[in-house]
């Protein structure tokens, strides 16, 4: 079977049980040893290894329902995520109005050397072909905020609320003179695009679009993730503790972008854990969203819904 290039989730397949195909382009291996182009732990003290492939890929079928492989997230034929071991092997589509735009492992290197205050992956291997880009990144302590919401008390709550508030004061410390990503490249957010029209992330536009929404645009712009829904807060409540997951939208912004994105995100900020109870999907944002106010935090909501519409 050859490996389709259709769509990430086709990325990983199934030799054996200890033995994968990604990409036609590499061996994952489950072994007792590290080496390799990248290794990481599983969870039974063996590793991980990843081999560049030397020859024609061997033999392989879809991953099997009892694979310790597991895709845990596919959005339609874009991006596909698989957990493996201690690991998550990421796969994306680069369509042609994203090329430009700057890469994850950039940004989690970059950040790796402002001394943060919060948690983040480390990048253990990625690559670029033919416009699809992979990233492997270690895994974080805990769970997502969406799978531990439920069972929060209120004051737990508030507590990681406030935490993603500090998160987002420290990271607008960082400083840029244009809208785009930590290198310089463009910014892949496409909540700053106009329904409707092309997608198109060059400085130009989305200067234009923030310029359009009224926000200030006149001196430095902030350094914000732009994706901070409770499926990309990892937390360990035990601990009191936060990670900070999936950079791959993360750049300078104007700051009134910040709080306007909490309470205007919509999917990005939605809750999957309370669609069985009916409960308000958007109280993340919302939360979140009124603390950025009581810390001095502007927004452009009202003008973000009218434009966003027409």
């Amino acid at each position: 079977m050859a490996n389709p290039q259709h769509a990430p989730r086709d990325l990983i397949g199934e030799v054996d049980q200890n033995t994968w195909v990604i990409g036609d382009k590499w061996i994952l291996t489950l072994r007792s040893t590290p080496g390799g182009e990248s290794s990481w732990p599983d969870d039974k003290n063996c590793f991980f290894v990843l081999t560049n492939a030397s020859g024609p890929s061997p033999p392989f079928r879809p991953l099997s329902p009892t694979s310790i492989i597991q895709k845990v997230h596919d959005a339609g034929d874009v991006v596909s995520v698989w957990k493996v071991g201690q690991a998550f092997i990421k796969a994306v589509d680069y369509p042609p109005f994203m090329r430009d735009a700057t890469l994850e492992h950039v940004t989690i290197n970059a950040l790796h050397t402002k001394g943060i205050s919060f948690a983040i992956p480390n990048v253990l291997y990625n690559a670029y072909w033919e416009d699809r880009y992979m990233i492997i990144t270690s895994a974080m302590t805990g769970v997502t905020l969406d799978k531990a919401w439920l069972s929060m008390d209120q004051e737990t709550r508030e507590y990681y609320a406030d935490r993603v508030v500090d998160i987002c004061k420290e990271m607008a410390k960082f400083e840029a003179g244009y809208i785009g990503g930590i290198d310089g490249n463009s910014l892949a957010e496409t909540f700053l695009t106009k329904p409707g029209e092309p997608y198109e992330y060059s400085r130009n536009t989305l200067l234009k679009n923030c310029m359009a929404l009224r926000m200030d645009c006149t001196g430095s712009f902030k350094f914000y993730h732009c994706d901070l829904g409770p499926m990309n807060i990892i937390v360990d409540v035990k601990n009191r503790g936060i990670s900070v997951i999936d950079w791959e939208r993360a750049g300078f912004v104007p700051i009134e972008w910040i709080k306007t994105k909490f309470l205007e995100g919509t999917g990005a900020m939605y809750f999957d854990c309370v669609m069985a109870t009916n409960g308000d999907r958007m109280a993340w944002g919302k939360l979140v969203g009124e603390k950025l106010g009581q810390a001095g935090f502007k927004d452009v909501a009202e003008m973000y819904r009218e434009w966003h519409k027409k």
